[in-house]
């Protein structure tokens, strides 16, 4: 009861990437979503860089029980200390971490099959080439 779910995604297309996701509450309807553009980079990055957004939401919305899906199992994993995440990404996952701390958290891995909702937000907002219109 009272718990929160957060379920997360990146894109990466070759003019950059996007990051977005899901805030739902226990009925399952959404009270917050984003979605923005971001600076290329490895497809890793992005992921934690997705979660570490919503859960600076979930605190600043003053939410305590929090139930965070990624379809990146290595973000899950460096999030759960069983992976290390890249070195770029380590000040952002410590800040989360910090933004956990006064939260009854769990983060766990869905397939992508699961995600679907979360992995429309970040196409929404990466970069795409135009694609000229037939004739």
């Amino acid at each position: 009861m009272g718990e929160f779910k957060l379920n997360t995604d990146a894109s990466l297309v070759d003019e950059g990437g996007g990051i977005g996701g899901i805030l739902r509450n226990k009925d399952g309807e959404i009270i917050h979503f984003f979605s923005k553009n971001t600076d290329g980079d490895e497809i890793f990055a992005l992921e934690i860089q997705a979660i570490c957004e919503g859960v600076a939401v979930a605190k600043y919305l003053g939410i305590t029980s929090l139930w965070i899906e990624a379809d990146s199992s290595f973000a899950v994993n460096s999030f759960n200390k069983r992976s290390l995440p890249p070195w770029k990404q380590m000040q952002s996952i410590q800040r989360a971490w910090t933004d956990l701390a006064g939260m009854k958290w769990r983060i766990t891995h869905i397939w992508r099959e699961g995600n679907m909702a979360a992995d429309f937000c970040p196409r929404e907002s990466a970069p795409l080439k135009a694609i000229p219109l037939l004739r």
